[in-house]
């Protein structure tokens, strides 16, 4: 049974371990020393982030979204290798429209052939592309009518 729950300050390690072993997993073009495990805590600090919890207490997946965008933007939304195709994604997505009205934008590298195929399957559309320091982007929005 996974729970979605907001996360704590004591979720903390748990947290920059999953986001270091799954974005060196998901980015495999990617140099895999270019993430740190310090990652997490800059470039998350100042966004609301929920957690999906196993029955055992482990954090499995989380989702950081800034609010103080319009709409509100999805910065990090990452589930363990082990635990993907298990519908905890789809658990993160709709928990965000406990407390934040859609829609939600969010930016997938086009690399990231899965995580498109993923989105797509929830009713995400492409709303423009760009290119940033990563490569090419896909900005994506879920409206609100999908949630």
């Amino acid at each position: 049974m996974i729970k979605i729950r907001k996360a704590r300050v004591s979720d903390t390690s748990q947290l920059e371990l999953l986001f270091l072993i799954t974005r060196r997993h998901t980015f495999n073009w990617e140099n895999p020393d270019k993430f740190k495990l310090e990652d997490y805590k800059q470039t998350t600090a100042g966004e609301t982030v929920f957690v999906a919890e196993d029955e055992n207490g482990m954090i499995v997946g989380f989702i950081s979204v800034y609010e103080q965008e319009n709409p509100p933007f999805i910065h990090h939304f990452f589930v363990a290798r082990d635990h993907q195709r298990k519908g905890i994604g789809k658990l993160l997505i709709r928990s965000i429209s406990s407390w934040l009205p859609p829609p939600y934008r969010l930016k997938c590298l086009a690399k990231n052939k899965e995580a498109l195929v993923f989105y797509q399957k929830l009713g995400w559309i492409e709303v423009s592309r760009g290119t940033s320091e990563d490569g090419e982007y896909l900005l994506l929005e879920l409206p609100a009518h999908q949630r």
